[in-house]
């Protein structure tokens, strides 16, 4: 009896343990499970939060973008208007400067006389003498001798104008009609730019000198640069031209007459022509010079019997319009020894 009221007790206890340790799980249990509960709620939260942040930065970006894209387009539009404004003021502002390569020693000596274009003047010379500086010569000259003839650019130095504005149209003396400046081949457009085709006559490569015929520049020219004449580049068929061009290329020239007073002083006074004239020995090659000019009718008016000069090879040659289409040269003086 002692020993089952021993066991007896002993199983009680065992029970009362079990249950005590049974209550305490489930109060753990029941603890863990709040908790979890917990945990979800603030994971709940949290997503919401970051859904909400997500969406509020959403909407910051797509306002940003909209006020971005309004900002472009508006930019856009003062660009658009501000854009020929600043073509036009960076139209008036771009620049070029060049340096010349050399300068024309002419047997034109002054702006009076010198014809519109090469072919006017056949027996016209001038030297190109170069700046070795800037021109490396003599080996930049080296091949130029294996032309015959080439392209001289150069600039309208002694234009009147330069410092006037330029006119949108121009009067052509001999068409005796006013054309758009750039259907024209005055020297006064807005950059007074040369171009002539002259026949080489011989190179100076250790002296940096270019001999040339058919020239149409005056003296104290600034050439700005020269390139040799190719044929197959420059040359081109079926061309066409103004009808106003074509019939002032036919107008009648003068008849010139030089009077023999004029070629007796020429021939004792030949010694005494400048040391750059290439008409020394040749006197009637100057004299064709003086007949190619005047027979293009250079007068400054129409006065019959008024007195005109022209200067030549450093000589003053007066003439004047002895009847139509007939001039006089009855007056030499050698002026530029």
């Amino acid at each position: 009896q002692s020993t089952w009221g021993k066991f007896s007790k002993e199983v009680l206890l065992i029970c009362s343990l079990f249950s005590g340790f049974s209550f305490s799980i489930y109060i753990l249990a029941r603890k863990i499970k709040q908790q979890e509960k917990e945990i979800e709620h603030i994971k709940e939260i949290r997503k919401a939060e970051r859904t909400g942040r997500i969406r509020a930065e959403q909407q910051l970006r797509q306002l940003s973008t909209s006020q971005q894209q309004q900002k472009d387009n508006n930019n856009s539009i003062k660009t658009e208007k501000g854009e020929e404004e600043k073509e036009k003021d960076l139209s008036s502002k771009i620049s070029w400067s060049f340096s010349a390569i050399g300068t024309i020693k002419s047997c034109f000596g002054e702006l009076n006389g010198t014809p519109y274009q090469p072919v006017a003047c056949p027996s016209s010379f001038a030297k190109i003498i170069l700046n070795k500086g800037i021109c490396c010569a003599p080996a930049s000259l080296e091949g130029l001798e294996d032309y015959s003839h080439i392209w001289v650019i150069f600039i309208f130095n002694h234009n009147t104008n330069q410092k006037g504005s330029i006119k949108g149209k121009i009067k052509l003396p001999r068409a005796k009609i006013s054309m758009g400046v750039f259907a024209t081949r005055s020297p006064h457009h807005p950059n007074p730019i040369g171009l002539s085709l002259c026949k080489l006559e011989g190179i100076d490569e250790q002296k940096g000198e270019i001999l040339l015929s058919e020239v149409d520049m005056t003296e104290g020219t600034i050439i700005l640069d020269i390139k040799p004449y190719i044929p197959s580049y420059d040359r081109k068929e079926n061309i066409k031209i103004p009808e106003w061009l074509s019939e002032s290329q036919h107008l009648p020239l003068f008849k010139v007459k030089i009077e023999d007073n004029v070629k007796e002083y020429l021939e004792s006074q030949e010694k005494h022509f400048n040391k750059y004239s290439i008409y020394k020995n040749n006197i009637p090659k100057l004299l064709n010079l003086v007949s190619e000019v005047l027979s293009n009718d250079i007068r400054r008016s129409n006065n019959l019997n008024e007195e005109h000069s022209v200067l030549l090879d450093g000589i003053r040659f007066g003439y004047h319009l002895k009847k139509d289409s007939e001039i006089c040269v009855n007056r030499a003086v050698v002026e530029d020894k």
